[in-house]
């Protein structure tokens, strides 16, 4: 492959991250105005994040495996169209139930295009190159998550909030054109065809089972919220007995043999997490409380996008001299000095101050998302990226799920939005400190996986 070449197919193997970051960011941040225009619940804004996450985290391993089998190139291609096809029904969606119908869709896509476009990525470098196109790949999405507050209030300055969906879909067209022209096809040699199908339905229910008790907590009666949590446990018992007599398990515990890779997943599980929940409430924050138009939030959550954006291309340089460990300890002290700053918001809190608690959060973020990552592919030989790359997200994207439904449902049942806010942020501090915690294991020196 010569050069202009590679990078025309590293171009376009960027677009799904940065697809997947500038989406996930233009809606979370701008739900407000999904509200507004529907007169839609915050239980129905919680269920267009969380239907996401149901979907995109009890997928994600067997997208990596499909494309691991089939060819990566072409399970891409088949992702980009699912994601234009679900930001285009997003954005002339006629009510709240298509738009979650949509972000269900929407989940799906990113299932595909999250671990893949890594997966591509590590294949257009060598091996003492891998930590740079890991780089490439967090920075992509984390500047495009980041540009998202001001994008979305620009768009909905001047357009209707069906541009927070519509604005997508050149990603997915462009993205395309460059990978079906660049982009070589690769997959793994030798590898059985067979799928975890048991494996799936299990995961899925067990997830959507513990976020439909969680969301649905003071809404349902307490023996049908119960049922649904015994029903996540059987499912998650069931799982783990299933995973190991298959053939080609959805969760590969070989890879947990790993203590870099199990220790990256558990730290990415708590800073997403605590990210989910902060971006979904920070926004309405702004808006319902301080009575901030779309774009003067937009430009208030520079905040949080000016530091994910500056330190992320830098970060994948300094982990190979500092490492993950310091890495992701500061991070994680930056998040929980975040969530103690914003326990202090009331009536005269300035907007100085709650830009510094957002900066904080998202200086934070920066840090931690290339070492976690970094660390954890790292581990793995380059012959499993698809499934290593799938198992990491779906534990981030679990961790996503998690976060935002005991998050947002503790926020929710609180007597005012601003109360609920502040219990929303003890529940986030705890987060930090474990993640923090899980810094403290992880090894200065990865060992290699190379058979599964």
């Amino acid at each position: 492959m010569t050069s202009t070449r590679k990078w025309l197919a590293v171009i376009g193997a960027t677009m799904g991250s940065m697809a997947m970051g500038l989406s996930f960011s233009l809606i979370n941040t701008n739900l407000e105005s999904i509200h507004q225009h529907f007169g839609a619940s915050l239980v129905q804004l919680q269920w267009m994040i969380n239907i996401y996450g149901i979907f995109i985290a009890s997928t994600l391993v067997t997208m990596g495996r499909l494309g691991d089998i089939f060819g990566r190139k072409k399970i891409y291609l088949i992702g980009l169209i699912l994601f234009g096809a679900s930001m285009l029904g997003g954005g002339l969606a006629t009510s709240p139930g298509m738009i979650i119908g949509f972000q269900a869709l929407y989940g799906l896509a990113g299932a595909i295009l999250l671990p893949l476009s890594q997966a591509m990525l590590i294949d257009c470098f060598s091996d003492d190159h891998k930590s740079v196109a890991i780089g490439i790949w967090t920075a992509s999405g984390g500047i495009t998550l980041s540009l998202g507050p001001i994008i979305g209030g620009v768009l909905l300055s001047f357009l209707s909030w069906r541009w927070i969906f519509l604005a997508n879909v050149p990603f997915a067209i462009f993205g395309f054109i460059l990978t079906a022209i660049f982009s070589k096809e690769s997959k793994t040699q030798g590898e059985s065809t067979k799928l975890d199908w048991p494996g799936v339905i299990l995961l899925t229910l067990a997830i959507g089972t513990f976020v439909l008790a969680t969301v649905q907590w003071n809404l349902w009666q307490m023996p049908i919220i119960l049922l649904l949590y015994l029903v996540a446990a059987l499912c998650i018992t069931g799982l783990l007995i299933v995973e190991g007599k298959v053939e080609m398990p959805i969760i590969r515990e070989e890879l947990f043999r790993s203590r870099m890779f199990l220790f990256s997943c558990a730290g990415n599980f708590c800073m997403i997490a605590f990210f989910w929940a902060g971006i979904f409430l920070i926004p309405l924050y702004i808006q319902k409380q301080l009575g901030f138009s779309p774009l003067q939030a937009g430009v208030l959550m520079l905040a949080f996008s000016v530091p994910v954006a500056l330190i992320s291309p830098v970060i994948g340089y300094l982990y190979k001299t500092v490492g993950p460990k310091v890495l992701i300890s500061v991070g994680f002290c930056l998040l929980a000095l975040s969530a103690l700053m914003q326990l202090q918001y009331g009536d005269g809190t300035t907007v100085f101050f709650i830009a510094l608690a957002t900066f904080s959060l998202g200086l934070g973020f920066g840090v931690i998302w290339t070492p976690t990552t970094t660390g954890a592919l790292s581990a793995i030989s380059r012959n499993f990226a698809g499934i290593a790359s799938g198992t990491f997200i779906t534990i981030q994207e679990i961790g996503g799920n998690v976060g935002l439904a005991i998050t947002a449902t503790v926020s929710r049942m609180s007597p005012s939005f601003t109360e609920g806010f502040h219990n929303g942020m003890w529940v986030m501090l705890v987060v930090s400190i474990l993640g923090l915690f899980t810094a403290f294991f992880l090894p200065k020196k990865p060992r290699v996986l190379k058979k599964l």
